[in-house]
């Protein structure tokens, strides 16, 4: 079974599908690590859509065979490889691929402050522990 690395383009059929998702067997971007992938057999993966919609979280593709089209970061997903039959078809040059990741992480980063709150709240949770083992 080929196993992808990140930042190819493969063909994987992303049936079944809610609402708004890509459907149907279609180009995707592998954005995560290869070791990820070969350990899990999943890959995580954003698709690839023909139409510009001029959305922010879309990026031009940019790669070494010519693939065309706009990376949707809004619909990452983790996807079973050896269930959705994965077919090598490109590569996105490495601005391309850190611009994705990068928007990405701004849907999961900590937002700010956050880390501080837990934090505190670690800290008050051994204090309680403390005072009970007292």
């Amino acid at each position: 079974m080929y196993i992808p690395n990140q930042g190819d383009i493969i063909y994987l059929t992303l049936n079944p599908q809610s609402g708004h998702e890509q459907s149907g067997r279609r180009p995707v971007l592998v954005i995560s690590k290869h070791s990820f992938n070969e350990i899990t057999k999943l890959a995580v993966i954003c698709p690839i859509t023909n139409t510009e919609r001029k959305v922010p979280t879309h990026v031009g593709v940019k790669s070494s065979r010519g693939t065309t089209g706009f990376i949707m970061c809004e619909q990452v997903k983790s996807l079973d490889l050896k269930t959705r039959k994965p077919e090598y078809k490109d590569k996105v040059d490495n601005d391309t691929l850190f611009e994705v990741i990068d928007i990405v992480k701004g849907f999961i980063d900590l937002e700010p402050g956050k880390i501080e709150k837990e934090n505190e709240h670690s800290d008050a949770d051994e204090i309680a522990e403390t005072d009970e083992t007292e």
